[in-house]
This record gives C-alpha cells, sequence and structure tokens, in this order.
C-alpha cells in the first residue's frame, strides 16, 4: 500500500513510534481514531502527536509493522503456528525470566489477549471479558504482580487432545522458579500429582480442587448435615485437604502442600463486612491472599492499554508483550524509587523515546535551512513543457529536466530538457 511512499525506517524513529503508543495509553486515546487524533483543531486534539510524526507516517509505520522474515514464514509455521512473532515471543520471555527474581508466592493463571480476527488458535471464554481471543498461561508474582514466565496456547496440534495440559504448564512455567517458592493455582490447574511433582522440586502447590477429581473421600465433598461455615480436614505426610462449607449444599476444597501440618482457623484477617459467625481456615485466607497475582496485572494493563484495534493476530500480541513490558518495568523502577506512580513512568519513558527523534529532525532542519543549493522547483503541472500543443493533453511528464526542474515527458528527456540542451550547445 506505502511502496511507492516508503521512505527507510531507523531505530529512532522506531522508538518514537513506540513513544506515541506509550502516550496513546496515557491519554486513554487508543480507541480514538487516527484522524482525529492528527487534527488541525486544537481545541479538541492533543498538538504531541502531530509535533512529532506526521500522521501518514506513523499510519505507514502501523501498517507495514511486521516481526519476522515473510519469505520463510509458510515453512516455518508448518511446525510452529506462533511463527510469525516467534523471535519477539522469545526474546520477551527470556527477559522476563532473566531480570527479576520474585517472592516465595507466585500465581499461574489464565489471561485473555481480545481479538476477533482470523487466528487458528483463537479461543471462545465466556467467563472473561473479553470473549474471544488468544489464551495466555501467566505466572505472576502474588505480591507485586510481575510476570515472570507466560506460555501462549496454540489450541490442538494435529487436531490430537492433548492429555494432562494442566500438569505440564505449571511445570513449564515453574521451571524458572528457586526452590522454596509456593506456586497458588485454581481448580483448572490442581491435582495430588502436580502437588507430588512439585514437591520433588522443593515447591509446594496450594490451590483449589474439583469435587469430581479421582481419589476424593466421599465424607469431604458430601453437603448433607455439614453445618454452615464449617470445616473439614484431611493430611497425609505431604499433603493437607482441606473442606469447607461456605453456605448450605455447597463445599469448597482445597489441597496444600505448604502447611500439611495445620488446621488453624484465624479470625484476625477476616473483612469487616463477614457475616456473623463466619470462621474461614487459614489456607483459604492464604489462597485469596496470593491467588489474586494475575488478575490484578490485568487490571493494571487495562488503566492504560496501548492496545488499537487491527486485524492481525500478530498486532493484538505486540500490543500485550508491551504493555507487559511496560508493567514490569515499572515494577522493577518501583523497588528502587517508592514515591514514582505509573503514570509518571510512562510520561518519563515516552519523553526519553521521542527526544532522539526530535533530535535528528531539529539536525536535519537545520542544514537543509544552510545549505548552498536552491530546493528544487516543483512542477506546477503533469504536462510535459516541450511538447507543442496538439499533445500537451496527451504526454505527461515522467521526469524533470535537471537545470530547469520543468516537467519532460519522456519523448523530450534527457537528463536536460531540449531547451536547456540547446542553450548549452550554443
Amino acid at each position: 500500500m506505502f511502496e511507492k511512499n516508503w521512505k527507510p525506517l531507523f531505530i529512532e524513529e522506531l522508538d518514537a513510534f513506540l513513544g506515541i503508543l506509550i502516550v496513546m495509553g496515557v491519554n486513554h486515546d487508543s480507541k480514538v481514531s487516527i484522524e482525529h487524533l492528527w487534527s488541525k483543531n486544537e481545541n479538541f486534539t492533543i498538538q504531541f502527536y502531530r509535533k512529532v510524526m506526521p500522521r501518514d507516517r506513523f499510519k505507514q509505520l502501523l501498517s507495514a509493522l511486521r516481526f519476522d522474515d515473510s519469505t520463510s514464514r509458510i515453512v516455518r509455521q508448518e511446525t510452529d503456528r506462533l511463527a510469525a512473532i516467534r523471535e519477539i515471543h522469545d526474546i520477551m520471555r527470556e527477559n522476563c525470566m532473566r531480570n527479576y527474581n520474585t517472592s516465595e508466592s507466585v500465581t499461574v493463571d489464565e489471561r485473555m489477549i481480545g481479538f476477533r480476527g482470523n487466528c487458528k488458535f483463537r479461543v471462545y471464554m465466556k467467563s472473561k471479558p473479553d470473549k474471544y481471543g488468544i489464551k495466555v498461561w501467566v505466572l505472576a508474582d502474588a505480591n507485586n504482580f510481575y510476570v515472570k514466565n507466560f506460555q501462549i496456547y496454540l489450541g490442538k496440534q494435529m487436531n490430537i487432545r492433548e492429555k494432562n495440559q494442566a500438569e505440564r504448564v505449571v511445570l513449564e512455567l515453574s521451571s524458572c522458579l528457586d526452590s522454596g517458592v509456593n506456586i497458588t493455582v485454581d481448580n483448572f490447574f490442581t491435582s495430588i500429582s502436580l502437588a507430588n511433582k512439585l514437591l520433588e522440586n522443593n515447591m509446594t502447590l496450594l490451590g483449589t480442587l474439583r469435587t469430581n477429581r479421582k481419589g476424593i473421600p466421599a465424607e469431604m465433598i458430601e453437603t448433607k448435615n455439614r453445618d454452615e461455615y464449617s470445616s473439614k480436614f484431611m493430611f497425609t505426610d505431604k499433603l493437607q485437604l482441606t473442606s469447607y462449607c461456605p453456605k448450605k449444599c455447597k463445599v469448597v476444597l482445597l489441597l496444600s502442600s505448604s502447611a500439611p501440618d495445620t488446621s488453624e482457623i484465624d479470625m484476625s484477617e477476616q473483612k469487616s463486612h463477614a457475616k456473623i459467625g463466619e470462621k474461614k481456615p487459614q489456607v483459604i485466607l492464604d489462597y485469596n491472599r496470593t491467588k489474586i497475582g494475575v488478575d490484578l496485572f490485568d487490571m493494571m494493563a487495562k488503566d492504560y492499554p496501548v492496545k488499537r484495534k487491527s486485524r492481525r493476530w500478530t498486532m493484538a500480541v505486540f500490543y500485550n508483550f508491551l504493555e507487559t513490558s511496560l508493567i514490569n518495568a515499572f515494577i522493577i523502577l518501583k523497588e528502587k524509587n517508592e514515591s514514582i506512580i505509573r503514570r509518571q513512568q510512562l510520561v518519563i519513558l515516552a519523553e526519553s523515546l521521542v527526544a532522539p527523534y526530535d533530535q535528528i529532525k531539529q539536525n536535519q532542519s537545520l542544514q537543509s535551512s544552510y545549505s548552498d543549493e536552491p530546493p528544487a522547483k516543483k512542477p506546477r503541472s503533469k504536462k510535459c513543457n516541450q511538447c507543442p500543443p496538439p499533445h500537451k493533453t496527451k504526454h505527461y511528464a515522467t521526469q524533470f529536466c535537471s537545470k530547469c526542474h520543468e516537467p519532460v515527458c519522456s519523448y523530450h528527456f534527457t537528463i536536460l530538457c531540449d531547451s536547456c540542451k540547446n542553450n548549452t550547445n550554443q
């Protein structure tokens, strides 16, 4: 689309492009049309965008942005559905794992990248705000919500349903963790087999358990003759199974390998609006405290979203990577400077990305103002200046004379137009 007007892209211009996306997220302009954001009406627009980069150039970069070599993509896609953005994915994942060490409590959960376009591994989840999109399994710190590791769900491979998928995901995501870490998960991931395998790696598991899992004793899931807010505990050498009855005819099961020798019920952390007589076991309080890592990360991403509407799934994944890197950078910076707020961090980062590009533009304008060569004369018409009147409307100019800069058609062009060439010969 932009091949005729394409100009080479350099790194400072790409940084300025990312800075504009960040400012759009700060000002909540990601859903506003580009034409409106670059409007000349100063009463309704922010002049930052027009000052940094022309509208057509921003649209050009947005449309032309790619993340791999398209000539070899078809071959790579035969074995890798993420081939179009695999290199960026691996770099992003490696940096997340290398640049930060998590606390002793982490969360593994799924999140959704909203996308309704064409994608082979797009899923539907009615429980999510974005019901259609790309599913990502995330390992995040339970205390500050730093994303340590992630894995994109690529759908069924060769139309074969994967067995023990939940167990595989947790083990692969937790492979980057140190020993002694507790992993909190929901009932999709929790199993006795997973708890035992994590214990072999010196890690513990805490999670809700589905009542239809095999091996659960009947007395732990029965609801008849159970008092409201009552708790039952069952222990093995390494595991603890807790059955809590929050209301009549309902039980909640929790499996824990972090505290297999306690049945403590603590009221000190109960909320002020808790019901009279409500007593939750300590293991449930620990679960509620450490399960929110991925959910709160989602909330932070929606505070300043950089995502723009696109029909390409690679752009949706790229926007998610950008938001993840911004949040992770803020979390690391927050530990060194507790007084900084997130909006301030984003503004400072955007300014640092835009500044080198502004300096280059200023140098170019200064150089052109001191140049001895006169600016090229723009033709007033596309019609050939040398063609006689009968053919003036038929032969359109395809070149310009290098001396007088008049438009010349191919019949009269030999670097100089015929008039200038005759004057030179004289």
